[in-house]
């Protein structure tokens, strides 16, 4: 399944925990902050691997906030997924991702390190997300 289009509300799609981390990667990219809140849990707690202003963001107006911040540091991006599984654990489901930041700038593509992230995820919703660089 691709991710929602900004015509598509992601409250209407039905994905799987892949598929609603890709959606919301795609829409924080996007700055689509409205289908990226419907992804997550009212009680998120965000642990980006970049600081661009908070260590941690909590809750959907610190999310808000770390779109914002994000953006504000990065400027235009993509996220290329590497590698994503899925595992349940302990009622939960933990999303792994090997990612790529993409900045898009008029020089051309800036690729970022490589990043893993274990989005955590309840009742199809993302709870905790945590990234840390990535050493193959």
């Amino acid at each position: 399944m691709h991710a929602p289009t900004p015509l598509t509300p992601v409250k209407e799609c039905i994905l799987n925990p892949s598929e609603t981390v890709i959606a919301l990667l795609t829409a924080i990219a996007e700055r689509r902050e409205a289908d990226a809140l419907a992804l997550v849990d009212k009680d998120v707690v965000w642990q980006p691997l970049a600081r661009p202003g908070l260590t941690f963001y909590r809750g959907h107006s610190d999310f808000c906030l770390m779109i914002k911040d994000l953006h504000n540091a990065y400027g235009q991006m993509r996220v290329e997924i590497n590698e994503i599984e899925a595992t349940e654990v302990i009622g939960d489901i933990r999303v792994r991702v090997l990612a790529t930041v993409i900045r898009e700038t008029k020089e051309g593509d800036l690729p970022l390190p490589t990043s893993q992230i274990i989005y955590t995820l309840k009742n199809g919703l993302v709870t905790g997300m945590e990234a840390n660089l990535y050493e193959s």
